[in-house]
C-alpha cells in the first residue's frame, strides 16, 4: 500500500469525520476534567449508558450531525461548522504564481 500524500489525506470524507470526532472527544474531555466528572457520571448527565459514553469516547460512534450538535449543546458549546477552501500545497501555489508571471512577459 503506498503512502497517502497531504492533499489526498485532505480531500478525503474520512480525514473530516475523524477530525470532527475528535475535536468532539476532545470537547468533553474538557468539560469533563473542568466539571470534575468521570464517564460514569458524564453519561449520568448526559442521560446516555456508561457503555454508550464509552463509545464515544474511544471514536467508534455514528457520526450524525444531528448528534454532535446534540452533544455539543449538552456540554454547553454551540457547535460551529465552516467550509473553507483545501490548503494547497506551496508548490503548486509557487507553480502558478511563477506561471503568470512568465505569461505576462
Amino acid at each position: 500500500m503506498r503512502p497517502i500524500s497531504r492533499e489526498e489525506l485532505l480531500s478525503s470524507k474520512e480525514y473530516w469525520m475523524v477530525k470532527m470526532q475528535s475535536d468532539l472527544i476532545h470537547e468533553m474531555e474538557t468539560f469533563m476534567e473542568a466539571n470534575g466528572m468521570n464517564r460514569s457520571q458524564l453519561a449520568d448527565y448526559l442521560g446516555y449508558s456508561r457503555g454508550y459514553i464509552t463509545q464515544l469516547m474511544s471514536g467508534s460512534f455514528d457520526s450524525k450531525i444531528s448528534k454532535i450538535v446534540e452533544l455539543s449543546l449538552a456540554i454547553g458549546l454551540k457547535p460551529e461548522l465552516t467550509f473553507s477552501p483545501l490548503p494547497t500545497p506551496i508548490s503548486r501555489l509557487e507553480e502558478r504564481r511563477v506561471g503568470k508571471e512568465c505569461r505576462s512577459r
